[in-house]
């Protein structure tokens, strides 16, 4: 029984004062009338006093994901916190109702409704996906202003509809914060919610949800769309999108661009008089930038506020102010960013701040620099320079291991919707001068370019394309390339890049890779694409078993001397072939070897160099075991090992029944490279493993074999 809200259509003040309009709330804000292309239901407005519409909420970008996972009857709402006072016409919600994986045409339950106004939203509702108990909040929809169960017949990917309320029961909403939502009327099949997977605080999302902690409801930094049809009759403050620079390296002026709006009440009073920016270099005294309008107009135009260089290590926060013609003012959030400082000859690590990145052997053993895309922001022209050979100072190789991040390797947008070139500009000029650049990305195509791969399908990059012309990418498919709960891939023993990995490495099969799920909801998705296409000159080093290419190195890029290592998955979430995933708990087990070795042969591809004083926990979390100097021998062989600090070091020689019939290193080691050599005289012919552990724990096994 659905216990979530009640339905309850309220009496209520329909407004008649000549001095309000129309427009589209999102949850913290109006927006202005708009050029885009009106939905069909938005030309239902009560009272269209000025161009209204439905679009979808934009700021932070183009929502392009859609939550799965969900029961019957849970429920999803976002609340909206309205900037002057309104009344309350409609709502509208967005949804996956049919597509290639989910073609159903099932209906939707949508509301817009009142909710207490004493409840503090910002924190009253722990994050589902924190782990935490569901609110103590346990009634949040009051009074249902209008609900609709709309059955939908036509097939689409994106729908949207609109649950409008009836023109003799408009409330007058004042300033309350208000919520539109759904309900859940089947099981985890379509229609499915419309999200922006990786929303910001403050998180206006609600779900009541029976799962994780018990039922009950929660925030979700998972931003559900939403937007709501209002009516204002005082006068709202300006709206603004302001830049929220990344990290860099430069020490010059910064510009940061503000999208700023108005939409008066009444409407010749629109426009914005000033934008200005106040900042502050390491928590020091406020300074005061004026911004100048660049393009567009008063209503709704882009201002730049240009703030002073700092020095490497400086801390600048900011954030700006527009002003109306009414002395309406709205103050942005703040913005930080640090100007960081490159390593000489250390390579440039980007990566994902949760996702992608299992092994930490590229921390722990090589000289990087590690750029953290969710709290850094992507690479400027700054980082990229710096380990380009010839210009920087740097190591000329750039790991970058994410899951959709790369688009900002086609272009940026820093907030203010004022698009610049992306980093493929400066990836150019890197692997002309023949740098290294290892890119692994299991949604590079969305990416790379979402206008053809917003299905996550199968398209052609076209031939002026950088990733055409300098990765080699010639044809794509973005997700649901392989499938199984888990996967395998096949390689060459004898490749001179990635041999040793099939060669029986950790507890992996001698000729295989075995990876996590792809198709794991609520853990570690591992999404693969495949390449269907690639230039002629490129190598596949890594195939599925299914014969989709998935991993491929190229070299003598655009011409030149730089090299590249493409991924379509996350190529270190190497399970444990002796301990099979298990698709009902979702419990896996990892090869700590093979993953970490997955990483050491392509660092060793790009020559990064080690990272002797790297700090690494006191139990040694990686080491790097080399393959014997001879794997098949009758007298005696020499194992490398290299340690990050010093380590108490055992190298036992163990039968293939897992017996130990020699110690052949035993004691405490320096840090750096050792040997152990095993004098095998007397031993019997046969099959044997030269396993190394540090501080009690195995840390490598190599296979040699004994002849007489």
């Amino acid at each position: 029984m659905r216990k979530v809200f009640l339905v309850l259509v309220l009496a209520s003040l329909v407004l008649a004062a000549a001095n309000y309009g129309d427009a589209v709330l999102l949850p913290e804000r109006v927006s202005p009338p708009n050029p885009f292309a009106l939905p069909a239901k938005a030309l239902l407005s009560p009272k269209a006093t000025v161009d209204s519409w439905l679009g979808p909420y934009t700021g932070g970008g183009e929502p392009n994901f859609y939550l799965v996972g969900i029961n019957l009857v849970d429920t999803f709402l976002v609340w909206f916190n309205p900037p002057a006072k309104c009344s309350l016409l409609a709502g509208v919600v967005g949804y996956v109702q049919a597509s290639g994986w989910y073609p159903y045409k099932l209906p939707i339950n949508i509301f817009i409704a009142s909710v207490p106004q004493d409840y503090d939203y910002e924190n009253d509702f722990p994050e589902y996906h924190g782990g935490g108990a569901p609110s103590t909040h346990t009634s949040v929809v009051q009074s249902v202003y209008a609900e609709t169960v709309d059955s939908i017949t036509a097939e689409g990917y994106w729908e949207f509809d609109t649950v409008w309320i009836p023109t003799a029961n408009i409330p007058d909403n004042e300033t309350d914060i208000f919520a539109v939502g759904w309900v859940k009327t089947l099981g985890d099949s379509a229609p499915n919610p419309y999200i922006f997977a990786n929303g910001n605080p403050t998180y206006h999302t609600l779900m009541h949800r029976d799962v994780g902690n018990g039922p009950g409801w929660y925030s979700s930094y998972h931003f559900i769309w939403a937007e709501a049809y209002v009516r204002y009759y005082e006068n709202p403050p300006p709206e603004q999108d302001i830049d929220a620079l990344p990290n860099s390296y430069t020490t010059e002026p910064r510009d940061v661009y503000v999208h700023a709006t108005d939409f008066g009440v009444p409407l010749d009073s629109t426009g914005v008089a000033s934008v200005i920016l106040e900042y502050t270099v390491n928590s020091g005294g406020t300074n005061t930038v004026s911004g100048s309008i660049v393009t567009g107009d008063s209503a709704d135009g882009y201002w730049v506020c240009t703030i002073p260089g700092v020095n490497a290590g400086d801390t600048v926060t900011y954030y700006t102010i527009a002003t109306d013609y009414q002395g309406k003012a709205d103050t942005s959030d703040p913005a930080t960013y640090i100007i960081k400082a490159g390593t000489p000859n250390h390579a440039l690590y980007v990566k994902h701040a949760w996702y992608m990145n299992y092994s930490d052997v590229i921390d722990n053993l090589y000289a990087v620099d590690d750029w953290d895309i969710r709290s850094d922001g992507p690479p400027d022209s700054s980082v990229i320079a710096f380990y380009t050979p010839t210009v920087g100072s740097g190591y000329p190789a750039i790991i970058w291991q994410g899951w959709g991040d790369a688009g900002a390797l086609s272009y940026r947008t820093f907030g203010s919707d004022v698009v610049f070139p992306g980093d493929s500009a400066y990836l150019k000029s890197f692997l002309d001068a023949g740098g290294g650049f290892w890119f692994a990305d299991q949604d590079m195509g969305y990416a790379l370019l979402p206008d053809s791969f917003g299905d996550y399908g199968t398209h052609n990059f076209p031939t002026t394309h950088w990733a055409y012309v300098y990765l080699g990418l010639h044809t794509y498919t973005d997700d649901g390339a392989v499938e199984g709960d888990s996967f395998s891939v096949y390689g060459d023993p004898t490749d001179p890049v990635v041999g040793p990995l099939f060669d029986g490495v950790g507890n992996q099969n001698t000729g295989f890779l075995t990876f996590a799920p792809f198709a794991l909801f609520g853990g570690g998705y591992n999404w693969p694409g495949g390449f269907d296409a690639l230039d002629a000159s490129a190598t596949v080093d890594m195939m599925h078993i299914s014969g989709v290419n998935m991993s491929y190195r190229l070299e003598n890029v655009h011409g030149g001397t730089g090299k590249v290592v493409v991924q379509s998955f996350a190529s270190d979430w190497v399970l444990d072939p002796t301990q099979p995933f298990d698709p009902d708990s979702g419990e896996m087990t990892y090869d700590d070897i093979a993953a970490d070795s997955v990483n050491i042969v392509y660092m060793n591809y790009f020559g990064v160099p080690l990272g002797v004083g790297n700090d690494v926990s006191a139990d040694i979390q990686v080491v790097r075991v080399e393959k014997p100097t001879r794997t098949v021998f009758s007298d005696m062989t020499t194992l490398r090992y290299y340690l990050p600090k010093e380590a108490y070091v055992t190298v036992n020689v163990v039968d293939i029944s897992g017996r130990t019939v020699k110690v052949i290193e035993k004691g405490t080691r320096k840090a750096g490279w050792n040997s152990a050599i095993w004098n095998a005289k007397g031993t019997p012919a046969g099959t044997y493993f030269l396993s190394v552990s540090v501080n009690g724990e195995v840390k490598g096994n190599r296979k040699v074999v004994v002849v007489r």
